[in-house]
């Protein structure tokens, strides 16, 4: 009986120990991943702001063609 017991607490531990090494690489692996997550999201906000720049120059662009034609008119008139 008391075999069977001690028998016992070792395949207790065992399976403890596989199960907190699981956990473990389980653990390590979602942090990379939270890590690869950070990055992304970290280029995205990157390119919004590289985006919303070139929205700028864009339409401070458009404006100076716009007046530029407005005062090509002018000049004809």
């Amino acid at each position: 009986m008391i075999f069977y017991i001690f028998n016992l607490n070792y395949q207790t531990e065992k399976e403890l120990t596989t199960a907190k090494t699981d956990v473990e690489s389980k653990q390590k692996v979602a942090d990379a991943a939270k890590t690869k997550l950070d990055e992304a999201t970290k280029e995205s906000k990157n390119a919004n702001q590289l985006l919303e720049t070139a929205k700028t120059n864009q339409t401070t662009k458009q404006e100076a063609v716009d007046k530029a034609k407005e005062e090509l008119e002018e000049a004809k008139k």
